[in-house]
């Protein structure tokens, strides 16, 4: 008769304690939820602010020029380096990519870069990175799960300077502004 008593205490404590995980993670998740909105919106801001840097300045002019001929803007607002003896960097960005129909921009996609790197190297460095898709080919590259850069596709660093004139046929080209040792 008292094992028949603490089974029911003891579902009843299960059941308690299940409603009670319950009402835990259904209350946690709209937080959750909105700081992942917050992070997002935090970084199409940060994106927005390092674009429109890049297009005030002087000597980006070429990226002025011909951004219009993109098929899709990446911008990284902040890409991180470091390393002593290995090294690492990563960033988080977006994507805007450009209707071939309509000629409008698409609302952001996000993307993250990294990469590991061995040897003599020590320091770390901050980058803002604007790279512009200029092919079909590299708007599909970059819609796969995964991609390399040079694999596939071609990457050419932008002219950047005074008077810099190029005729640059690649499927992404990249501009960089950092600071760091």
């Amino acid at each position: 008769m008292k094992s028949g008593r603490a089974g029911r205490i003891g579902i009843r404590v299960f059941a308690f304690a299940t409603i009670l995980a319950a009402i835990f993670l259904v209350a946690a998740t709209p937080r959750a939820m909105a700081a992942d909105m917050e992070d997002a919106q935090g970084i199409v801001d940060k994106a927005r602010v390092t674009l429109s840097a890049f297009m005030r300045d002087k000597d980006y002019q070429w990226l002025r020029e011909n951004i219009k001929n993109a098929k899709g803007v990446l911008i990284y607002p902040q890409v991180l380096k470091a390393g002593f003896i290995l090294g690492g960097s990563g960033g988080t960005g977006v994507l805007l990519a450009k209707d071939s129909k309509t000629g409008e921009w698409s609302d952001p996609a996000f993307y993250t870069l990294g990469s590991v790197s061995y040897g003599l190297q020590i320091g770390g460095e901050a980058a803002e990175v604007v790279v512009l898709v200029m092919s079909q080919k590299g708007v599909d590259a970059l819609l796969t799960s995964k991609f390399k850069l040079g694999g596939d596709t071609s990457i050419a660093l932008g002219p950047v300077g005074a008077g810099a004139k190029a005729n640059i046929t690649a499927d992404f080209i990249s501009f960089a502004k950092s600071k760091g040792l």
